[in-house]
C-alpha cells in the first residue's frame, strides 16, 4: 500500500511486479502492472526508450525434451536457491498444473509434512531458515540442493526438475560446478530405469559477475540442462512438458 501511495505520486513511470499482488490496485495507483519478474525487466527498458527482448520456447523444444519419458514419469519437482524465484514459479506453476507443495506454500494446506520428502508437484525454497540453521545460504555454499538433487532423482515418477542459479559478489564462485556431479548422476539414473529426466534451469546474472553468466550457461547446456532466457520462462516450460506428458499418456492410455 506505502509503494502505490509512491507511485500515485511520482512524476516518473512506475513499473510494478509485486509477486501474487492485486494488478488492478497497481494500475488504479497509475503505475503499469508487469506480469512477472521478466516483464518487469523488459517494461523497464522499453520506458528507457529501449527495445525489450521477449523471446519464448518454441514448440518443438517440447517435442525433444519429451522423447524418451517413461509412461510412469509424471512430477515436477523445483530446488531454488532464491526464495523470490521459487514463489514465482510456484504462481507459474498453480495456474498451469493446479496443487503445488512447497515449504513456502501458495496456501497452508500444500505445506509440506516432512521438507526432506517431497510429494507431487513441489517447489522448495532451499535458502528458507528451516534449510540455513546450522548452515551457510545455498547461495554461497550450495551442497544441500547437490544432495538434494540426488533424492529427487531417486523417484521413478519425477520428470521434471527446475533449477536456479544466481550469480553475483557473495555467491559460490562456481555454482554450476558445484552440482555438475549430482546432475550427472540425476539424468543416468532415469536412463538406467529406461526413462529420461528433463532439467531445466534459469541462469540469474550478467556477464560481467564473477562467475560470467555465459560460462555458467554453456556448462549446463553442457550436462543436458535445458536453459531458458529466464526463472518464469523456465517455470513455463516446466508446466508446458507436464501438460504435454500427461495429454501423450492419456492419449496412450485410450488407443
Amino acid at each position: 500500500e506505502e509503494l502505490l501511495k509512491e507511485a500515485a505520486g511520482s512524476p516518473k513511470p512506475v513499473i510494478m511486479n509485486l509477486l501474487g499482488g492485486n494488478q488492478q490496485k497497481i494500475e488504479a495507483a497509475g503505475a503499469v502492472a508487469a506480469a512477472s519478474l521478466e516483464d518487469a525487466a523488459r517494461l523497464a527498458v522499453e520506458a528507457a526508450g529501449g527495445l525489450g527482448a521477449e523471446t519464448d520456447f518454441p514448440p518443438e523444444l517440447l517435442e525433444k525434451a519429451l522423447e524418451g519419458m517413461a509412461p510412469g514419469q509424471k512430477w515436477l519437482r523445483g530446488l531454488y536457491t532464491g526464495g523470490t524465484l521459487c514463489y514465482e514459479t510456484l504462481l507459474v506453476l498453480s495456474r498451469e498444473l493446479g496443487d503445488i507443495y512447497s515449504n513456502i506454500p501458495l496456501r497452508s494446506e500444500l505445506r509440506l509434512e516432512d521438507k526432506d520428502k517431497s510429494y507431487r508437484h513441489t517447489a522448495l525454497d532451499l535458502g528458507s531458515d528451516e534449510y540455513t540453521q546450522g548452515r551457510p545460504h545455498p547461495m554461497i555454499e550450495p551442497s544441500i540442493r547437490a544432495e538434494r538433487i540426488l533424492a529427487e532423482a531417486a523417484d521413478q515418477e519425477l520428470a521434471v526438475l527446475l533449477l536456479d542459479v544466481v550469480l553475483g559478489y557473495g555467491a559460490h564462485r562456481q555454482p554450476v560446478a558445484a552440482m555438475a556431479a549430482q546432475i550427472k548422476k540425476a539424468r543416468q539414473a532415469a536412463a538406467e530405469r529406461g526413462g529420461k529426466l528433463v532439467i531445466a534451469a534459469s541462469v540469474t546474472g550478467t556477464d560481467q559477475d564473477p562467475q560470467n553468466r555465459r560460462a555458467q550457461v554453456e556448462q549446463l547446456e553442457e550436462l543436458g540442462v535445458y536453459v531458458l532466457p529466464s526463472n518464469y520462462r523456465a517455470a513455463r516450460f516446466g508446466a508446458a512438458l507436464i501438460k504435454q506428458k500427461g495429454a501423450l499418456s492419456n492419449e496412450s492410455k485410450d488407443s
